[in-house]
């Protein structure tokens, strides 16, 4: 059901869904959830990270980039938006 979701929601025109798969290796993967908030204009970006030990918002410019710089890392390792979509449907299919 959650994959069928997935699929889903890889057709709405907002949501860019990309699949770090496991053979990537590591690479630079990070141990819990974190989104980069652009606010546009002259307001600067935040980042809003979750984890074991709860939440917190950054705003240090400092931690802004190494995070921008994980989020680059991740992208290069992060399977194409299609293949994404196809890894998704062949788990789906093969558990279902």
């Amino acid at each position: 059901m959650q994959l069928a979701r997935l699929l889903d929601v890889t057709e709405l025109p907002n949501v860019a869904l990309r699949v770090i798969p496991f053979t990537a290796g590591g690479g630079g993967t990070y141990a819990s959830s974190f989104q980069i908030l652009s606010y546009g204009g002259e307001e600067p970006e935040v980042v809003f990270g979750q984890g074991v030990s709860g939440s917190t918002f950054m705003n240090d410019p400092r931690e802004v980039r190494r995070f921008r710089r994980l989020f680059t890392t991740l992208s290069k390792h992060a399977l194409s938006l299609e293949d994404s979509r196809a890894l998704i449907a062949t788990i789906k299919k093969d558990t279902t």
